[in-house]
Parts: structure tokens; sequence; C-alpha cells
């Protein structure tokens, strides 16, 4: 997931590579043609799809992820 504004401003150095839709979505169309050979499909995730209690839970996550490997590795 990428913030909103980020996106914004990687479209706008590289319009290429990222392309806003008019539906308020992303793509990255070198990405999914890099995926598409495999079968694959590749999706760019703005935070602006997202209520913020899913992020701030996205990143709690993120951090007891980091600490239980941190953790680990003192064991």
């Amino acid at each position: 997931m990428v913030a909103e504004d980020d996106l914004k401003q990687l479209a706008a150095r590289s319009p290429f590579r990222y392309q806003s839709q008019g539906d308020g979505s992303w793509r990255c169309p070198p990405a999914e043609e890099a995926v598409s050979a495999l079968g694959l499909t590749f999706r760019v995730r703005s935070s602006a799809e997202l209520h913020s209690t899913s992020i701030n839970t996205l990143l709690f996550l993120e951090d007891i992820k980091m600490l239980m490997g941190c953790a680990a590795r003192l064991l």
C-alpha cells in the first residue's frame, strides 16, 4: 500500500510508470506487463482505498512482526 500523496508525486516524476485512473484507482503498466507473463496480476493499492483505522491496524501489526523477529533473534 502506498500513500495517495506519494503516488501523486511518483506519477508526476514517472507518468509512464504510475498512472491515476478515472475511478480513483492507480496502475503501474510496467509491473502489470512484467507479471502477466507469469499469469499474475498486479494492483497498486492506495491509502485512499482504506479506512484510516485499517491503515493504523496494518502499521501496528507490522511493528509487532518486527518486534517478534528481533525477540526471536535474541533467544
